[in-house]
C-alpha cells in the first residue's frame, strides 16, 4: 500500500473508504507483529490476517469465520458444507472463545486511535471529520457500533 495518508477530514464517502482501507492495512501489520510467535509456528505463509483470526476462532469451536474466509478465497459457496468441527468424545465440550468479536473490536478502537495519534497527531475524529474509530472497528469485526462504544466505555472504567 502506498505511503500516502488518507485525508483527516473526510470530504466525501470515498475518503472514509480510503481511511477504512488504510486502517485495515495498518491493523493487519500490527496484528502480524503481535502474533509473530503464532505465525512462526505456522509452517505455511499466511497472506491474510483474517485467516489467522478465523483459525484462532475455529480452535475454540467457532467455525463460522473460517467457513466465510474459505468461501472468499475459493469463490465457491458449496465448499462450506465440507468444513465441520471434529467430533468430540462423550462428555467433552468446546471451550468458549476467550474473546468475543465485540471485545476484539474494542481493542482495535484503541489501536486505531494509536495509529491516528502517530500519523495525524490526533486521537478522535469529530462527527464532521468522517467515521469514528468505533465505526471502523465495528466494520472490521461485523458487530454493532453501539456494542463497540459500550465495550470501550466499559474497558475505560476498569
Amino acid at each position: 500500500m502506498g505511503s500516502t495518508l488518507p485525508p483527516w477530514p473526510a470530504r466525501c464517502e470515498a475518503d472514509n473508504l480510503r481511511m477504512l482501507k488504510w486502517l485495515k492495512h495498518k491493523l493487519d501489520e500490527i496484528t502480524r507483529t503481535e502474533n509473530a510467535a503464532v505465525n512462526a509456528a505456522v509452517d505455511w505463509e499466511v497472506k491474510n490476517i483474517a485467516i489467522v483470526r478465523a483459525l484462532e476462532r475455529a480452535e475454540w469451536g467457532n467455525i463460522g469465520l473460517l467457513r466465510d474466509e474459505l468461501v472468499d478465497l475459493t469463490g465457491c459457496p458449496e465448499i462450506v458444507r465440507f468444513i465441520n468441527l471434529p467430533k468430540l468424545r462423550r462428555g467433552q465440550r468446546w471451550v468458549a472463545c476467550k474473546k468475543s468479536p465485540t471485545a476484539e473490536a474494542a481493542d482495535d478502537v484503541l489501536r486505531i486511535r494509536g495509529l491516528w495519534r502517530t500519523h495525524y497527531g490526533k486521537r478522535k475524529r469529530r462527527s464532521t471529520d468522517g467515521w469514528s474509530a468505533e465505526q471502523f472497528a465495528a466494520m472490521f469485526w461485523k458487530v454493532g457500533v453501539q456494542q463497540v462504544i459500550h465495550r470501550v466505555k466499559k474497558k475505560r472504567s476498569r
